[in-house]
């Protein structure tokens, strides 16, 4: 692996700041990590800024919800053209996944338009040619390294899709996902390598692109063992709102069907002093077993919601005794 960019390319301010009266030097944008003193408390950091491990995890099934390929992101001008708000989010879990008419980015971290950070302390050093043959098993702290390495440079690859032309970089400057000093010639020079970047160097979830959080919650239920892969409705009536227009759609079709059917057997019953029964015995007993079938399931669907919402007030209650704290006496 090497760095993905040149070091006459890194913007003046990702550079680290001076050494404190300590000695040690600050994470880029981060005053308060110190990158020298505690290696694994930095790793922790980075560990939660850069990685997405849920879709990690669904990774070998996310042909299932989206397209397979990197470069399936609109640029940021693009997401205007669709009508889309553009949500900052720090949680990389989310970057790039939309609901309704919003999506979410995760901002680029100053560290990571850094070239001293890539060498000094992203970056595996070499391996050494006269041991390649050897057993070797690298380091807990260089495995964690590696992965950290494909996630970010899979956020920098995302970036050479969304901003694609000056007005995506405007965008970007709006909404602070680069720093705001960033000029379009300077980010050009420094993105030049990202998009050749390849699926083998990215983390799996780098190898798609936008995702459909709808999607992500139905599956998640499947392959994460999770109800939501991110809970988007904080409230109740925002919560059983999805369920409004799917359910009026089948009852509506219900009704029409129930209505042909009342229809035709008065009909078939004004037209002959012969019981309808009698008539037709297999459509008398298709009526009636359709009209139990549709009352069962508006008493079923009745009940499937009032479920759910005892459900939620179940966890939330649960969720208050757990975390309640003691009363002092």
């Amino acid at each position: 692996m090497h760095e993905p960019f040149d070091e006459n390319h890194q913007l003046e301010y990702a550079r680290f700041d001076p050494p404190g009266s300590r000695g040690d030097s600050r994470l880029p944008g981060h005053p308060l990590i110190a990158t020298a003193s505690d290696e694994e408390a930095l790793l922790d950091f980075l560990d939660g800024d850069l990685q997405s491990k849920d879709l990690d995890e669904m990774a070998p099934h996310l042909w299932l919800m989206a397209t397979r390929s990197g470069s399936n992101i609109s640029p940021l001008h693009h997401q205007r053209i669709k009508g889309r708000r553009i949500l900052i989010t720090e949680d990389p879990r989310l970057h790039l996944v939309w609901i309704d008419d919003r999506i979410f980015i995760r901002p680029l971290p100053k560290y990571l338009l850094s070239y001293d950070f890539w060498t000094k302390f992203l970056l595996l050093p070499a391996a050494n040619p006269t041991n390649s043959n050897a057993m070797f098993t690298p380091p807990a702290s260089d495995l964690r390294k590696e992965a950290l390495v494909k996630a970010a440079l899979g956020l920098l690859r995302s970036y050479s899709f969304l901003i694609r032309h000056e007005s995506d970089l405007d965008v970007a400057l709006e909404f602070r996902l680069l720093p705001k000093n960033t000029s379009f010639e300077s980010f050009c020079h420094l993105s030049s390598r990202f998009i050749g970047i390849t699926d083998s160097e990215v983390s799996p979830r780098y190898c798609y692109g936008e995702l459909r959080l709808t999607r992500l919650n139905f599956w998640s239920k499947v392959f994460l063992g999770r109800w939501n892969y991110e809970t988007v409705h904080r409230q109740y009536w925002e919560y059983f709102q999805q369920f409004y227009a799917p359910l009026l759609f089948v009852f509506g079709i219900f009704s029409v069907i129930l209505s042909a059917l009342q229809v035709e057997m008065a009909v078939e019953s004004l037209k002959s002093n012969t019981p309808i029964r009698d008539q037709w015995p297999s459509f008398w007993d298709f009526a009636r077993g359709f009209s139990l079938f549709s009352l069962a399931f508006v008493i079923v669907a009745a009940l499937g919601l009032l479920a759910l919402l005892m459900r939620k007030v179940v966890i939330e209650l649960l969720y208050a005794l757990t975390h309640r704290r003691p009363t002092h006496q």
